[in-house]
């Protein structure tokens, strides 16, 4: 969606759904030769993308040899992604008719407004031990745009909520925001959990390698994130504003 054509519009998007799409699990079991490769479908179900005033705001770091749930803006438990993250198609090991569960439940795009309601727990493996996980995504259709996050495990672990930037981001306690100045920025504020530690860094990305050994790519940086680290626990609710500030 979008605010409207104009220089100064703000443009958001929202992934929630199975790698190749809900169509493909209906059809894998009628084509058992069928072998498929996701190696272009990441570990992020549940992120988004926010344009506004001519740039990126927000989104993900891009193409890698090792995707990681931490390079897109969604969550990771215990320090465990989406799929398998030690190989480059982190869906290989993962049940396609599990992987059907991650859907968009609810979308409303009337009245120039946007709520969206995903379930992710599908997109965990096992070892995570999330056995529900709902994103709410609701956009005002101007400036203010709220991420409510419910999951519950099967046993208490940390919980990591995952931001990234093309430029640093500034700020302490639970209000951060990324855009130097005079320049388009997003303001981020925590209102839950209590207890948050909330760290601005670099964001590192494990890149391609050379043909043949995709996942054995150096280490790089590819731009800016925010990470706000919830005490272990067995069940989390993170409320978090992104405001859109012209400069």
């Amino acid at each position: 969606m979008r605010s409207s054509w104009a220089a100064t519009a703000t443009a958001i998007a929202f992934k929630a759904g199975p790698p190749e799409g809900h169509r493909i699990a209906a059809l894998l079991p009628k084509i058992p030769e069928w072998r498929l490769d996701s190696g272009h479908a990441h570990p992020d179900a549940g992120s988004f993308i926010v344009w506004a005033h001519g740039r990126y705001l927000t989104g993900d770091t891009g193409y890698a040899g090792l995707p990681s749930a931490r390079n897109h803006n969604t969550l990771t438990f215990g320090a465990t992604g989406q799929g398998v993250e030690t190989q480059h198609d982190v869906w290989r090991s993962m049940d396609y008719a599990g992987l059907d569960g991650i859907r968009i439940r609810e979308a409303d795009i009337t009245g120039g407004r946007a709520r969206i309601v995903a379930d992710l727990a599908a997109a965990y493996p096992k070892a995570a031990g999330v056995t529900a996980f709902t994103r709410t995504f609701t956009w005002n259709g101007g400036s203010t745009i709220t991420v409510a996050d419910a999951a519950t495990l099967e046993a208490p672990k940390t919980a990591d909520w995952h931001l990234q930037s093309d430029t640093p981001f500034e700020g302490a306690g639970t209000r951060f925001h990324n855009g130097e100045a005079g320049e388009p920025a997003l303001l981020v504020s925590f209102a839950s959990p209590k207890d948050l530690a909330v760290t601005a860094g670099t964001a590192t990305v494990k890149a391609p390698g050379a043909p043949g050994s995709i996942e054995k790519g150096l280490e790089e940086q590819r731009g800016y994130a925010l990470r706000a680290i919830a005490p272990a626990a067995a069940a989390f609710k993170f409320d978090v504003t992104l405001e859109v500030r012209d400069k």
